[in-house]
């Protein structure tokens, strides 16, 4: 079982003021005056910070708030108050100076989460309108440079838990749409039926043969740059899988002839969802009757069809602000029981076929001018995933109120690739070190102080997966807490995305602006970091004599066994039930276990991580930030050698403690009760590399 006590901020801070502080500054009454130390003969103020440091010395490559772990004090003895202002974030501000000649040398300026080269540095810290300064040092250690089982780890999809929980199993009920998820592995076949009404024969509003040509190109046409023959505006459903799985996942379509449902369009209620599963259902029966052997649309031989795609066209109004209105698109499931005789219908895909012409690409030839996006977007439904931006609005402006994975993302805003998460949950991982595949590495705590090399994650499939080594290391599943550590490059299927999006680019004239950021994932490269939370649950209890669940025993814990069914173990007398996932990017929708309880109020399953700190995805504006290059984590050096206009730079290039407090509902501690252990920074970096020093800060001795 994972610890499901979250130990507050404030707590842990306080137990660091226990240890021997080998420095201390103390501030007087004005703002201006500070001392490292004040001797007898000098006043000391009622009202002043008291500054403590666990350490006076730390390795280069850390910083000094989570490498020095400062215990900063305010006292007012005229009010009798002492506070510890520590995690008073909002109060506190640094300002860390290299000391040259004796002096604080103010024209370089770092922060309390930077990491520092090594020097001797003067620390000046800002609260409650005193100040203190303190001294410390910083200090050249031996950095190894990793390599296996020295710095990190690897992990292949050959290992149980992967193999066991990918979202493709047919069991594995983890998905956002249960069991029966469409196969993200091998060869899939996935029937496509151009659907239209009866008003609409024999009229121009039906299928046309150079609509059906499209229709083919979504599906199994090549990317922008293919053959005249099969070339789309920017990538087919066949294509982008292809490039984004590293060659895992190849999706081919059989286009069905067009079906006619016998009945006017506008004539069907549009708030009813359930007229979608009879047309779906209505199309594939009339396809079955001159294709009654369904086998090869069953990859997986879970007994389901892997999905059916109904792309229809309608003359009634379609509704884009209301996703669950009959006239958009969507997947879900239908209520079919499974054979693996005859496969039957169970996970569908309904969407409008002008989600595919949305003349985004203007300057493309009319033949090959074809717009995947949402099709490819829906198929990360279709194999498990949820939406990684919020359905919850602003009550004030009635926006969404937030975009936790910060818009980047095929599942988030329809763009760019899949991220290292969603690409662990179906399995893409490596079988081996020479195979093409994710190369999940995890950071094991084998060495305090190094470097290691990621190569670009859409090319190369690189992945650092980091969290605390010390007390509680990572499950090795995608089921656990953790960041996610990857180096982004404009290229694969980020390419012409990171150009810009005709749906997030162009002018909006209800509002006024020009699009959303930079309208895509990120023009130039950089490291990505994501947090992600994806704990689950179950029920645990005990069993009877008679070895059924003793139901007053029954409570919520957080898991690592990850059952897919019931278990029920008669040696020792307890009972777990099958996993529950329970974060969602949408907060309404996320929850988390509190004393033995399910409760709504969870945290985000997966969430971007600024460079700056700065949480801009969690407000109504957080479409200004999409694909801005300073969310990125990277070196000045980098961006000054390629040009990099000033709104181009990176927000900077240290990942700490300090940088990401803002993530976390404990400030300091992660959800699941865990301290992070862990400053790393971007080194150097390259188009296609980029090299990152870690420091153990729980390994600083000095």
């Amino acid at each position: 079982m994972k610890k499901s006590n979250v130990l507050g901020a404030a707590f842990l801070l306080a137990a660091m003021t226990l240890v021997s502080c080998t420095q201390t500054g103390t501030s007087g009454e004005s703002s201006e005056s500070s001392s490292e130390e004040t001797s007898s003969s000098e006043v000391v103020s009622p009202r002043r910070l008291e500054v403590a440091l666990e350490h006076s010395s730390i390795p280069a490559g850390t910083t000094f708030y989570d490498g020095c772990i400062p215990t900063i004090t305010y006292i007012d003895e005229t009010a009798g108050e002492t506070t510890d202002v520590s995690n008073y974030f909002n109060q506190l501000r640094f300002q860390i100076s290299p000391i040259v000649n004796g002096e604080a040398d103010t024209t370089t300026v770092y922060n309390a989460s930077t990491a520092l080269p090594a020097g001797e540095y003067q620390a000046k810290i800002t609260a409650r309108s005193r100040t203190a300064t303190i001294k410390f040092t910083v200090t050249d250690e031996t950095v190894e440079t990793a390599s296996e089982g020295n710095g990190y780890k690897t992990i292949y999809g050959t290992d149980k838990d992967f193999t066991r929980l990918a979202l493709s199993n047919g069991d594995v009920t983890l998905g956002t749409l249960g069991e029966g998820n469409f196969p993200s592995k091998g060869t899939v076949n996935v029937l496509v039926i151009p659907v239209i009404f009866s008003e609409m024969v024999g009229t121009s509003s039906a299928f046309s043969q150079p609509e059906l040509d499209l229709l083919e190109r979504a599906y199994n046409g090549s990317d922008a740059n293919g053959d005249a023959g099969t070339r789309t505006a920017w990538e087919s459903l066949h294509s982008y899988y292809q490039k984004s799985s590293y060659g895992k996942l190849d999706v081919e379509a059989t286009i069905a002839p067009v079906y006619v449902y016998g009945t006017k369009s506008t004539d069907l209620n549009p708030s009813d969802g359930s007229n979608a599963h009879k047309i779906v259902q209505a199309a594939l029966d009339d396809y079955e009757k001159s294709h009654p052997d369904m086998s090869k649309f069953d990859a997986n031989k879970d007994g389901y069809i892997d999905s059916v795609n109904v792309i229809y066209k309608t003359q009634a109004p379609i509704d884009s602000s209301n996703p669950s209105d009959l006239w958009w698109n969507f997947t879900s499931n239908a209520s079919n029981q499974p054979n693996v005789s005859h496969p039957t219908l169970h996970r569908f895909f309904w969407s409008a076929y002008s989600m595919m012409e949305t003349g985004y690409y203007p300057d493309v030839p009319p033949e090959a001018n074809v717009d995947p996006h949402v099709l490819v977007h829906e198929h990360g439904h279709a194999m498990g995933l949820s939406d990684y931006y919020s359905y919850d609005q602003d009550s004030t402006s009635g926006q969404k109120s937030e975009a936790p994975a910060g818009c980047a993302d095929m599942m988030d805003m329809n763009v760019g690739d899949h991220n290292a998460y969603s690409k662990m949950r179906f399995n893409w991982l490596r079988d081996n070190a020479d195979d093409e595949g994710l190369n999940v590495m995890y950071v094991d705590g084998s060495s305090d102080n190094f470097t290691v090399t990621i190569n670009s994650f859409a090319d190369e499939g690189d992945v650092l997966i980091v969290r605390n080594t010390t007390t509680d290391p990572w499950n090795k599943t995608p089921y656990d807490e953790y960041l996610i550590v990857t180096y982004y490059t404009p290229t694969g299927v980020n390419a012409l995305d990171s150009l810009g999006y005709g749906e997030w680019t162009q002018y909006n004239e209800s509002t006024g602006t020009s699009g959303a950021g930079n309208g895509g994932p990120y023009r130039h490269p950089g490291v990505q970091i994501f947090h992600v939370d994806a704990r689950v649950g179950a029920e645990v209890g005990k069993l009877t004599a008679e070895g059924k669940v003793d139901e007053s025993t029954l409570k919520w814990e957080y898991t690592d066994n990850i059952y897919t069914t019931d278990h029920y173990d008669t040696e020792t007398g307890t009972y777990e039930s099958a996993a529950k996932f329970l974060t969602d990017n949408t907060p309404s929708r996320s929850n988390k276990i509190v004393d033995g309880k399910l409760v709504g109020g969870g945290d985000a399953e997966i969430e971007a991580v600024l460079s700056s700190g700065d949480d801009g995805f969690r407000s109504t504006s957080y479409a200004n930030l999409m694909g801005i290059q300073s969310n990125l984590f990277g070196t000045k050096e980098y961006a000054d050698a390629n040009n990099f206009e000033d709104k181009e730079m990176y927000g900077g290039n240290t990942y700490s403690n300090y940088l990401g407090w803002r993530y976390f509902e404990n400030q300091l501690v992660w959800n699941d009760g865990s301290t992070f252990n862990w400053t790393f920074s971007v080194e150097s970096q390259t188009d296609t590399t980029a090299t990152l020093h870690f420091v153990n800060n729980a390994a600083i001795e000095g």
